[in-house]
């Protein structure tokens, strides 16, 4: 869960995929993404997004436990008012094996 948090920071899409199984699912309110090329569908907006000019981001969350983490943020791009966003993770023998996010986002 750290790494993927890591590699997010780092805006390393390789490095995110890497944190994931093979057969790991991505649960948003528009459908299931799974495993790594759907995965890849999911975070390649984002990263593109997160990796332009004029980003602020903040974290008010991140509880970790055993096997599961949860993190809330809020963040603004150039494109995008992030009011709210919260994601949870299922972790099994160190890999991701599912994956929950919403967001409120409100275009500029």
């Amino acid at each position: 869960m750290r790494t993927h948090l890591r590699a997010f920071g780092a805006l390393d899409i390789d490095a995110l995929l890497a944190t994931y199984s093979d057969d790991a699912e991505v649960v948003t309110p528009a459908r299931v993404f799974t495993g790594p090329a759907e995965i890849r569908e999911f975070l390649e907006p984002l990263v593109a997004e997160f990796s332009q000019d004029g980003i602020s981001m903040e974290t008010e969350t991140i509880m970790i436990g055993n096997d599961t983490g949860f993190v809330v943020w809020h963040a603004e791009s150039p494109d995008n008012v992030y009011d709210y966003a919260a994601e949870t993770y299922f972790v099994d023998d160190g890999k991701i094996v599912s994956h929950s996010y919403a967001a409120k986002v409100t275009p500029k």
